[in-house]
């Protein structure tokens, strides 16, 4: 059975320790983000929580979520909302949207981040990530243990971690390669934003 950290097992346990390691300002991290969401339909990646789920809601717009634990699907089911229990990394193709929102979990794909943005790309001809570029793991504290703790979604424990500097060269370099432009829009905490725009003459 794979492993997974326990931050992972518990939805209220989950957003508890999510506060601790925002600093009380779990929530603000979508805050950013909703400011950005345009478009009638979105599908969220490794939704874990349900607040952009029910931002678009109250909005009006139409959301679709994917995440492998089992446990935060069936919490959002229950709340009405469609989410899909599957692995991305085995999805060959992601329903069309408007827009494709990746937050705080683009590291758990550290050896597949070209084959994703390229498959959200293809979804949606707008991208959204969110990612953390500071490393709280390494701190001797009580937020450094529970970033150590909370690494693994159900394979194993990831160590990799993105700094500003490799995720805008991540970018820079997959941006010339693909075609498509993006723009870093603000930090929040310990995250960055990006929005990524496909090339309209790409189709």
């Amino acid at each position: 059975m794979p492993h997974t950290s326990i931050i992972y097992r518990n939805i209220y346990l989950y957003r508890l320790i999510m506060d601790l390691l925002y600093k009380g300002s779990y929530n603000q991290r979508f805050e950013k983000i909703y400011g950005m969401i345009e478009g009638r339909n979105v599908v969220e990646l490794c939704f874990g929580d349900i607040i952009i789920a029910e931002h678009c809601r109250q909005r009006g717009i139409r959301w679709t979520g994917f995440d492998m634990n089992t446990k935060f699907v069936r919490h959002a089911k229950k709340k009405g909302f469609d989410a899909r229990l599957a692995d991305v990394k085995r999805i060959s193709e992601l329903p069309t949207a408007d827009l494709c929102i990746i937050a705080g979990s683009l590291y758990h794909f550290a050896e597949n981040i070209e084959s994703l943005i390229l498959k959200m790309m293809h979804s949606a001809q707008r991208i959204i990530i969110s990612e953390p570029i500071h490393n709280l793991s390494n701190r001797s504290d009580l937020v450094g243990y529970l970033a150590r703790r909370s690494t693994s979604c159900g394979e194993k424990h990831e160590q990799f971690r993105f700094t500003q500097s490799t995720f805008k060269d991540m970018l820079f370099h997959l941006s010339a390669k693909h075609r498509f432009r993006f723009k870093l829009m603000d930090t929040v905490k310990k995250d960055i934003i990006a929005v990524l725009d496909r090339n309209p003459n790409k189709g």
